[in-house]
This record gives C-alpha cells, structure tokens and sequence, in this order.
C-alpha cells in the first residue's frame, strides 16, 4: 500500500522532468547557448596572391641597352662584310681609288648596327617586362640613324662623318621609339604572349641574323 503512492509520485514527476528538459532545450536564445556557425574566411585563394611587380623603367632601359650593343655589334660586323662584299663583287658603293669600298663598308656597318641594335632593344625590354613594340624601336633607330647622318655630312662635309654620327644615334632612337610604344601591360599578360628573339650566327661561310620566337 505504501509503494502506491510513491509510484504515482515517480509517475507525475516524469513530466516535469521531460518538460524540464524541453524547456532547457528551447532556451537555446539565451547569450552562448546557440550553435557556432562554421567560420569562412572570405575570398578565394587566388586573391590573396599577389600579382609580380614590373621592373622599374630605369632597370628595362639599362637590359634594352646591353641587349642592344650585344645585338649591334654582331649586325655590325655582318653588315660591314656585306657591303664590302657587294662593294667588291658588284661595285656597289665603291668611290675613289683609296680604299674605295669603305663608304660601302660604313654604310653595311651603320645599317647591320643599327638592326641589331633594334632587336636588341625589343628583345631587352621584352626580357625586363616591357611591353613596346618592334615596329616603334625600327622607326626610332632609322630617324636617329638619318639625323645622324645629316648632322655629321653638314658639318664636315664627309659622309662617312655622318655614318660615325649616326651610329651611337641610331642606338639612342630605337631605345626611345621602344619606350614611347610602351603599353603598361599587366606582367601576367606580357608573359603570356608569344615572345620573338633575335638570333645570331656567325661561321667562317659568314654570318645569319634572323628571328626566333615562342608562341
């Protein structure tokens, strides 16, 4: 008889328990009860990624120089064996009786120098991240190349002055018609592109300049 009313006692207290229970459970709105949502850094990887810098101007026209009198010696001296050749097989250019292949000879020079030295400047700046264009060195070279060579004939009446003149001039316009072509183009597309290279062979059967690219 005793054990009756403690059973209805358990019985009644098993709803407040479960009540109790779900009322702890609904209390998830008090401050630090709820559920921490994962946390997201936000942005992609990629973003974080810093895109390269460009050299500085002054460091591209220091490679375009280098490259340039790489390029110009070579052109220069496959240009000098051209003209004396055309001026000997062919009387191309020749004038005079003492050593009357030379104006040919300088002017093989001034013309093989001044090409190479505008592959040389493309080809340098392309390498230090410029992005100017060929067409602009070529147009630069040979103004710098013809003020040369009016300047140095008007001054001392001598074409071979002017062919002197023109050679250091001709390496100045192509470095300043590369740089007054340059677009600004992001270092990732600059890399990308297909790239050209002047190349530059020379054996006892004579010398090859020519072109060679990457696409």
């Amino acid at each position: 008889m005793l054990l009756v009313p403690r059973v209805g006692l358990a019985a009644e207290d098993a709803p407040r328990t479960t009540t109790a229970a779900g009322s702890s459970s609904s209390d998830s709105g008090l401050p630090g009860t709820q559920e921490r949502a994962p946390v997201r850094l936000g942005g992609d990887a990629g973003s974080w990624a810093r895109e390269p810098e460009r050299p500085s101007r002054g460091l591209r026209i220091l490679a375009e120089t280098g490259a340039s009198l790489l390029t110009g010696l070579g052109g220069g001296f496959v240009g000098m064996l051209a003209g004396d050749g055309l001026c000997g097989s062919a009387n191309i250019g020749r004038s005079g009786d003492f050593l009357p292949c030379l104006e040919a000879t300088g002017v093989g020079l001034l013309a093989g120098a001044g090409l190479g030295f505008s592959l040389g400047t493309f080809w340098g700046g392309e390498v230090a991240g410029g992005d100017g264009r060929l067409l602009g060195a070529l147009v630069g070279m040979g103004s710098g190349a013809l003020v040369g060579i009016l300047a140095g004939t008007a001054m001392s009446s001598i074409f071979l002055a002017g062919v002197v003149l023109g050679i250091p001039l001709s390496l100045i316009g192509s470095i300043v018609g590369y740089e007054l072509t340059e677009q600004g183009t992001p270092p990732a597309a600059v890399s990308a592109r297909p790239r050209l290279q002047p190349v530059l062979a020379v054996s006892s059967h004579g010398g090859l300049l020519g072109l060679g690219g990457t696409f």
